[in-house]
């Protein structure tokens, strides 16, 4: 009895550690098609609050942008060569000086042209298309205006982790700000988005910004830090993040130099959404 109870269990065992083992892995990599044009919807509602000589000033922002995706090529090593653009770009604020609109019509349509590997790494881009446009605005025309969730470099399955930093620098406002990211995917498991059959990956991650800016004639330095978390629908299969939420907050602090010296400490909260259009 006591030899046929130790076989039952010694079945139950192997039978426990091969369901681990049979569980389903994947290689996750973007594949973008040469020749296809993809569109992505991006949301961003911001509320931030900066104090300044005593005064506490909140805005309420939203943004509103159509990104525009070409696949210009494929590489022999996977590399994917995009063509990013704007399809729109709306901007609505909200501060105590009243309600604003803008349509950013000088930034759609231009390109900047992205090398992105098959786990979402950049690895070149360059500007298609000059914009002449100063302010605010400018820095953002130097860039994609997408960026790309981080792959594993190894085959997972569910619950498994991985890690990716990303180090980002813009020209901005006649200085140069720089934001660094440290960020924890895991694969949380799968679910239906948009009639696909996608996997479900959640990101948690902080993040660093310093850098300076002109103003008006004054420079001003930065520094700040800033929280993120989300989730993310990856559908394995066409290799394509078919929507994204993210929640993030950061505290900012501007300080001011020379004759009038002064620290502008600014607190935003922001969530986005970004939606494959069909």
């Amino acid at each position: 009895m006591k030899l046929f109870n130790s076989i039952i269990t010694l079945s139950l065992l192997l039978l426990f550690i091969t369901s681990l083992n049979a569980q389903d892995t994947y290689k996750l990599e973007y594949k973008f098609e040469k020749g296809r044009t993809y569109r992505y919807q991006d949301v961003a509602k911001t509320d931030m609050t900066q104090e300044m000589m005593g005064k506490e000033m909140k805005i309420k922002s939203e943004i509103n942008t159509v990104i525009r995706l070409l696949v210009e090529e494929v590489t022999k090593n996977g590399n994917e060569v995009l063509l990013i653009s704007a399809d729109s770009m709306k901007v609505f604020s909200s501060t105590p000086m009243g309600d604003t609109t803008m349509v950013l019509s000088d930034l759609i349509g231009k390109r900047t042209r992205v090398i992105l590997s098959k786990l979402g790494n950049v690895e070149n881009r360059e500007i298609v298309d000059s914009v002449k446009i100063t302010g605010r605005a400018a820095g953002a025309a130097q860039r994609e205006s997408i960026q790309f969730p981080k792959l594993s470099d190894k085959v997972v399955k569910i619950g498994d982790t991985w890690t990716a930093t990303t180090e980002d620098t813009v020209n901005q406002m006649g200085g140069k700000i720089a934001v660094t990211g440290n960020y924890e995917y895991t694969l949380l498991g799968q679910g239906k988005k948009d009639d696909r059959d996608c996997l479900r990956i959640t990101f948690t991650g902080k993040t660093t910004t310093e850098g300076k800016a002109t103003m008006q004639g004054m420079e001003f330095f930065i520094d700040g830090s800033g929280k993120t978390n989300g989730t993310i629908y990856f559908d394995p299969k066409a290799g394509l993040v078919v929507y994204e939420e993210t929640n993030s907050d950061s505290e900012t602090n501007m300080a001011l130099t020379g004759e009038q010296q002064m620290i502008i400490p600014i607190t935003q909260v922001t969530k986005s959404t970004r939606t494959l259009i069909k």
